[in-house]
Parts: C-alpha cells; sequence; structure tokens
C-alpha cells in the first residue's frame, strides 16, 4: 500500500470549523479515487492540517497525487507538500 501525505496551511478559525465542509465536499471526491484503501484529515488547531489518504497501490497513488495538489481549497489554504509514501504497515 502506498499513501498521498497532504500537509496545508491557513486560518485556523477557517480551518478549526471545516467539518463540515470536509464532511460534505471533500469525503465524497475522495471516495471515488480508484484504489483507496482509507483516509484521514486532521488539523493541529493552530493552522495546519496533515491529510493522510490510502490506497493500494503506488500506482493509484500517483494517480491521486495532482488532483489532490489542484483540488479547490479556499483562498486562505495553500498547500505546504504532497507526497507519497509506501506504507510498512497498516492495522
Amino acid at each position: 500500500m502506498y499513501a498521498v501525505v497532504v500537509r496545508e496551511s491557513g486560518q485556523a478559525d477557517q480551518i478549526n470549523t471545516s467539518g463540515q465542509h470536509v464532511q460534505a465536499n471533500v469525503l465524497p471526491r475522495a471516495r471515488q479515487a480508484a484504489g483507496i484503501v482509507s483516509g484521514f484529515w486532521m488539523t493541529d488547531m493552530a493552522g495546519a492540517t496533515l491529510n493522510v489518504m490510502v490506497f493500494e497501490s503506488e500506482d493509484a497513488a500517483r494517480s491521486a497525487l495532482e488532483p489532490v495538489r489542484t483540488a479547490p481549497r479556499p483562498p486562505s489554504m495553500q498547500v505546504e507538500s504532497a507526497d507519497i509514501y509506501e506504507v510498512l504497515a497498516h492495522f
């Protein structure tokens, strides 16, 4: 398995109240990604997010990488990094 790991930054108050937006808009798109196994969207409550999407294969993760980088975001949010990691263990 492989994971797409995305780090973003933005305004803490907007991020901390974005749960409904993630549920309504982000998750439906993510669930449609080919080969997706699971996903996590997290905030540090101080203006940073860490999003991890796990895929069945490296090809599936690579196919998702560019759409993840270019997905629509509020103007106050910006992508700090988006990378692929090999998953060494999963439970």
